[in-house]
């Protein structure tokens, strides 16, 4: 473990000053983008299924499958971690901040998300990719090894977040502006250190859609969820098994076991012969509730960041 960084047992966030989103909004001065009122209403916007159709598309466009990262640990997992490295560049050291293994694999292991030996092969798996680099400081202190985040990673996130807001912009334009500021190293921080601090309080965007919580628990389960409703608001049919397979880079047992798990939640239909099948109703609504969670998470991060340009 690393001098200096302090996160509670029960995974809250390291002690300090809290997170910048807790203070009283003002009159006039509330986040839009905060609470269930804002999710169900920007479901119920016209045109919100074409743009999370879009999303889906764009999404889809980037991913980049791994059968090793994959084997190390699952995709909602490396989401997670992915976030932790970007919140822990932003967090200041005097809060326990500061891009480091040892940080990390604390954090990681006080919120039970993977292991210190799955996060070190973590590490060295995108230090192999080119996504971190060992930092030339240290800060003067030797136990620790500090990592430095590569433009490469930098890129993938600004894209990923850019396919979000142009897709979210859709329906709701005024998240356009975010796009621009997306350039901004400053504001990027400041996004991931406010969504760093909503998921260490607890918040977990599945709770607005619990009946995808089971199926989450499956690699490639939100891949696969996000290609069936595109082909299904596009009126293409079903992809096959072996396309999955091969677009997820995942066994075709494993997609086969992933469906079957979706069809005994009522989130997918039988097909009515060998195949994939449609997604439900119950799966549109849960896939419809799931993302609008995410991008109001995101939408209120990045209002929240822009309010302290």
């Amino acid at each position: 473990m690393e001098a200096g960084a302090r996160y509670p047992a029960g995974g809250g966030v390291p002690q300090g000053e809290g997170p910048s989103f807790d203070r009283p909004a003002a009159a006039g001065d509330r986040n839009p983008w905060i609470g269930e009122a804002a999710r169900l209403e920007l479901v119920s916007r016209p045109g919100y299924a074409q743009a999370l159709a879009s999303y889906a598309s764009g999404f889809l466009a980037i991913h980049t499958g791994n059968r090793l990262l994959n084997a190390v640990l699952g995709d909602r997992g490396r989401t997670v971690f992915w976030l932790f490295i970007f919140y822990l560049e932003a967090l200041p050291r005097d809060e326990g901040g500061g891009l480091a293994a040892g940080r990390l694999i604390q954090l990681c292991t006080t919120v039970g998300l993977c292991s210190p030996g799955r996060t070190r092969a973590l590490l060295a798996l995108m230090q192999w990719a080119g996504y971190l680099a060992p930092a030339s400081e240290s800060g003067g202190d030797r136990r620790v090894k500090p990592l430095e985040i590569q433009e490469k990673m930098y890129q993938l996130q600004r894209q990923r977040w850019h396919i979000l807001f142009a897709s979210l912009a859709l329906v709701a334009p005024e998240v356009a502006v975010y796009q621009e500021k997306l350039a901004d190293l400053a504001f990027t921080r400041s996004m991931a250190r406010l969504i760093g601090d909503r998921y260490l309080k607890g918040e977990r965007i599945v709770a607005a859609a619990p009946a995808l919580k089971g199926l989450l628990d499956h690699d490639c389960a939100v891949l696969l969820l996000l290609a069936l409703y595109g082909v299904d608001h596009a009126g293409l049919p079903p992809p096959t098994i072996a396309d999955l397979s091969r677009r997820f880079h995942v066994s075709r047992t494993h997609v086969l076991k992933v469906l079957r798990t979706a069809q005994a939640s009522g989130l997918v239909e039988p097909p009515p012969e060998r195949g994939v099948g449609r997604l439900s109703a119950a799966g549109r609504g849960a896939v419809a509730h799931f993302f609008a969670a995410g991008f109001c998470l995101i939408a209120s991060c990045a209002w929240e960041a822009g309010r302290n340009d």
